[in-house]
């Protein structure tokens, strides 16, 4: 029988600091308890790094600017490479969190709604 490993997911939004991070802090906090592993996600809505995306403007916010587009993704890249100096990565999902999540605790956890069927 295979064993099933049990993840923490810690979605990555704002802060990619691995040092002082409060919220990665818990997840680990949280996996030591449930003999887990945390799993660092990143979630990229292609919308969110075109200019001018419609998601910005449904939400009324400033589109995206090249340097911002590229400082998110070096910020990204810095932490994904600080994760590997510790045995970990990150998981970088070009969709937006609300589709990106729920299709990854579905993989992760071998649930299957039936949904569509």
């Amino acid at each position: 029988m295979a064993s099933s490993a049990s993840f923490v997911l810690w979605w990555v939004r704002n802060d990619m600091r691995l040092l002082d991070n409060a919220t990665l802090s818990r997840c680990i906090a949280f996996a030591k308890e449930a003999k887990a592993c945390v799993l660092p996600v990143l979630c990229l809505p292609p919308s969110l790094l075109s200019p001018a995306s419609p998601l910005a403007s449904s939400l009324s916010l400033p589109a995206m600017s090249a340097q911002q587009a590229r400082f998110l993704l070096e910020s990204a890249r810095a932490l994904d490479q600080d994760l590997q100096g510790i045995g970990s990565s990150l998981l970088t999902i070009t969709a937006g969190p609300e589709i990106a999540l729920p299709a990854l605790i579905r993989s992760l956890s071998g649930f299957d709604s039936g949904e569509g069927r």
